[in-house]
């Protein structure tokens, strides 16, 4: 009971700082916050594969594209300026994707799941770059003349900036906030009870009548589906969309997260923040920045076992056994 609490106190604790950077912080930090919000819903969905199923998928980033496009072609080609309109089209079209990929390669598990992911992810690369394009998609949303709105508010020649300040960030925090749950939920549930069972022994459960293939595609499903989500957020915030966004080295870099972060719920959030304020810095000081990269990513997954949430759980744990020893002494 104690555990609940403490995740549902931080999910709260960190609603409440998030809510109130908006009047704080400069342009520049504000959109980059933004970004991390949106790429830890990522973070979060892949963990719920990595730490429950045992799933490595290298294909995410199709189900991210996927939501992306759909918001940006919707918008483009047939001219939808409602936001709400355009993220839930993302968010479903992202479900079938996830749902029609997730019922073929769940039916397989370690290597042949990973190489699955990652080929079926390269044809829809291939179908997007033969419809749109090499250079992607321009969306008019906010800054043209026409009305756009979010929850009924309307903005027009607007620059993304003042959207993002005045309403969207808002938006992006109330679905990240509402993900968190949603997967925490999905955690403690017995769906993801029964995949962590499957890791142990999945001849055993198969024997006594569970349908693991169901349960592995309902858990990639919901996966795939929220970060379709991420990607249909992240589409009017940045006004450019392109095939390079499905390449395997972006989901690799989403799988980073969840490693980084930890092994702990929000150890991915965490996760988000480290991979991408490095990636950050490392393009301010050098054009070489994948190699300074690749280097300390490689420090923390061989220095930090259990990635950097664990390793602060250790600390902590370290520190209150002494404390309570002292206080039976007393």
């Amino acid at each position: 009971m104690k555990d609940i609490e403490i995740h549902w106190t931080a999910l709260a604790v960190m609603g409440v700082v998030l809510a109130s950077f908006p009047q704080i912080l400069p342009p520049y930090y504000l959109t980059f916050i933004s970004y991390l919000l949106i790429y830890s819903i990522i973070g979060l969905s892949v963990n719920l594969l990595l730490r429950n199923a045992g799933l490595v998928s290298i294909g995410h980033a199709a189900f991210f594209t996927v939501g992306a496009y759909t918001v940006a072609a919707l918008n483009v080609y047939m001219g939808v300026f409602s936001v709400d309109l355009l993220i839930l089209a993302g968010l479903i079209a992202s479900a079938a994707a996830s749902l029609l990929i997730g019922s073929v390669s769940c039916r397989h598990t370690r290597l042949y799941f990973a190489i699955l992911t990652v080929s079926l992810a390269e044809v829809i690369h291939v179908i997007l770059h033969w419809v749109y394009g090499a250079s992607g998609l321009a969306l008019p949303l906010v800054v043209s003349d026409e009305k756009t709105t979010l929850l009924w508010i309307s903005f027009s020649r607007t620059s993304r900036l003042d959207f993002l300040r005045n309403g969207y960030y808002y938006y992006i925090l109330g679905c990240f906030l509402a993900s968190a749950a949603f997967l925490y939920l999905v955690q403690r549930s017995p769906l993801s009870i029964t995949l962590n069972a499957s890791k142990q022994n999945e001849e055993r459960l198969i024997s006594m009548g569970t349908d693991i293939y169901r349960l592995r595609t309902i858990s990639f499903t919901i996966s795939g589906t929220l970060t379709g989500l991420a990607g249909a957020l992240w589409t009017p915030l940045s006004g450019l969309v392109d095939p390079h966004m499905i390449h395997w080295d972006i989901s690799i870099q989403y799988l980073a997260y969840a490693v980084v972060g930890g092994s702990s719920f929000l150890g991915p959030v965490l996760g988000a923040f480290i991979v991408n304020a490095s990636m950050e810095v490392f393009t301010i000081y050098t054009l070489q920045w994948r190699f300074l990269l690749g280097l300390f990513l490689v420090c923390i997954v061989l220095l930090l076992k259990g990635g950097i949430s664990d390793m602060l759980v250790r600390i902590y744990t370290s520190q209150a056994k002494p404390s309570a020893s002292k206080s039976l002494v007393s």
